[in-house]
């Protein structure tokens, strides 16, 4: 839905792939947050 937010747990490995599918489907507003153990955990996006 438009002006909706996502967020999706990754492995640490998978935030440059997952913020690329994000962006191509139209989300902006990338972001990745990382855990207590400094490791790319979360991506979030606003379509």
């Amino acid at each position: 839905m438009p002006g909706g937010w996502i967020a999706l747990e990754i492995g640490e490995d998978q935030a440059l792939d997952v913020t690329g599918l994000l962006k191509d489907a139209g989300f902006s507003s990338l972001t990745v947050k990382k855990d207590y153990c400094d490791r790319d955990r979360v991506v979030t996006g606003r379509l």
